[in-house]
């Protein structure tokens, strides 16, 4: 029977969490979505993740607890994940960066004040609420898609780290 090294395994993960990624560019920039600020925090936990998956690959026999450091950076974009979908359904409140502090204040403003005001609003980027479902695929918010990505990529690699315990434990410990 076949068995791949567990290291390639783990490069196999960091791939695929690099298409996860690389889809999260390419809907902002051909298809126009634009993401709030919790899309652009996740994007950052996504790029630690590639590269302690992608070093626990090239690494996994020299440096066993790397396998360990991966679960725990999955199960950190995991639960940001869910957070991040608690709060898109309103479960629960978002950090303060989620809410727009855009406020136009024109009850004693000048027609000049008032048109200063809005030109300004106009020109700052726009702003995405991270309350607020974004985009679906069929119908499934993205956001509880990654989430059950991250949570399959969970299941994976402690699924790897078990299996991999459970071979030397039985090559260690034969009577």
């Amino acid at each position: 029977m076949l068995r791949l090294h567990e290291g390639v395994i783990f490069i196999a993960f960091s791939f695929l969490l690099s298409l996860g990624l690389g889809f999260a560019y390419f809907s902002q920039y051909y298809l126009n979505v634009e993401p709030c600020a919790m899309c652009y925090t996740q994007r950052y936990l996504f790029m630690g993740a590639i590269f302690i998956l992608l070093i626990t690959g090239v690494f996994f026999d020299r440096f066993p607890i790397l396998k360990y450091l991966s679960l725990l950076v999955v199960s950190a974009n995991l639960g940001f994940s869910g957070f991040h979908v608690g709060v898109e359904q309103k479960w629960w409140k978002g950090p303060s960066t989620c809410v727009s502090n855009a406020q136009l204040n024109l009850k004693n403003a000048s027609p000049e004040q008032a048109l200063a005001q809005l030109k300004s609003q106009l020109s700052e980027k726009k702003f995405v609420p991270c309350d607020k479902v974004g985009w679906r695929i069929l119908g499934i918010p993205v956001t509880l898609l990654n989430t059950l990505f991250l949570l399959i990529l969970f299941i994976c690699i402690l699924k790897v780290i078990v299996t991999c315990h459970t071979r030397r434990s039985q090559i260690f410990y034969k009577k």
